[in-house]
């Protein structure tokens, strides 16, 4: 081994030993710059005495600085905590509002799998919008969107932080967090934001792996979301300006009404476009027939009422057409 592959070898050991620190949640920035100065130093000067850095090393070093599914950071993003590729017997992923973790997490809103995570945690200029570093990974992600909130609507700070993320970093006003998750490709995807109360703004990204068969499927994630907050919007059910939906997007709706509780259920189409309100208001009515009848041809004794909406009621961060579930309250059937 030559003098420069050993150096380079030195550093990326001194790097890697600077990531496990920077892992460490109590870590301050006070502590960790020493860690981060050091090996660079290192690397500096070993790349002006032997030249460009070699492909082994360069690419140990692009493992320490991607994020998990090699999501960009946003901007002005400083990591200070990263799990990467852990095993975990059992993680919680919330899909609805958290109010109160109990010690065992089997709520209508929650899955539990096994499998493995990652996880990434950055700090940003005080100032920045929580709501807009979640919007941040809205537009990088194709995935499923399962559960948004921001602000009071997401339920406790505290809990998010401390009995589900075990992050003391990411507890804050209630007003002042944002969440996100997305099933795509079979991983479960979180994004959890917050600006203290020091004004200092953390985002917390994580992204699970479950075990082969543990992926949520379309039943289980409208399932779910109904018993948690009675309406779901069906993924990748999306209609066509004119209403019309494709045999592949109905092929779940058997599996869907079979996940149902016995309660009757509303179907609610909403089509954006450039047609006229009454031309797409007409489309939806036909889309929500489709739907119906097709969850009731799965199960004929499910009780549901169509109902075609067009543009007339947006629902911010759900998209102009879609196709929703809901639960009527007692009496409004």
């Amino acid at each position: 081994m030559d003098v420069c592959h050993w150096l380079f070898l030195r550093a990326g050991s001194a790097l890697t030993k600077a990531g496990d620190v920077a892992r460490t949640r109590r870590a301050s920035a006070r502590r960790l710059l020493p860690c981060r100065l050091l090996p660079c130093r290192l690397l500096c000067v070993t790349s002006l005495l032997c030249g460009a850095v070699p492909g082994a090393f360069a690419q140990a070093l692009d493992a320490i600085d991607t994020a998990p599914l090699g999501l960009s950071a946003p901007a002005h993003a400083d990591t200070v905590d990263r799990v990467a590729g852990k095993p975990s017997a059992v993680q919680t992923f919330m899909m609805g509002r958290l109010d109160r973790l109990e010690r065992d997490v089997r709520g209508a809103n929650a899955l539990r799998p096994e499998g493995t995570v990652e996880a990434i945690t950055y700090r940003f200029p005080a100032g920045t919008d929580p709501l807009a570093l979640v919007d941040h990974y809205a537009r990088l992600l194709e995935g499923t969107l399962v559960y948004r909130c921001s602000g009071r609507d997401c339920g406790r700070s505290s809990e998010w932080a401390n009995a589900l993320f075990g992050s003391s970093l990411l507890y804050g006003p209630d007003a002042r967090q944002a969440y996100a998750a997305w099933v795509r490709d079979g991983k479960l995807i979180a994004v959890y934001s917050i600006e203290r109360g020091n004004r200092r703004v953390y985002s917390h990204l994580r992204v699970i792996t479950p075990r082969d068969g543990e992926s949520p499927d379309v039943a289980t994630i409208v399932a779910l979301q109904l018993r948690a907050q009675r309406w779901a919007v069906i993924p990748g059910l999306k209609p066509a300006v004119d209403g019309t939906l494709t045999p592949q997007a109905l092929a779940p709706m058997a599996k869907l009404a079979r996940a149902l509780g016995p309660e009757p259920i509303w179907v609610v189409c909403h089509v954006g476009g450039a047609a006229l309100p009454e031309t797409l208001v007409t489309a939806a009515g036909g889309c929500a027939d489709t739907v119906a009848a097709s969850l009731s041809e799965a199960r004929p004794e499910l009780k549901s009422k169509a109902f075609g909406v067009g543009p007339l009621v947006p629902r911010p961060m759900t998209g102009d057409s879609r196709v929703e579930l809901v639960l009527p309250a007692r009496g409004r059937w």
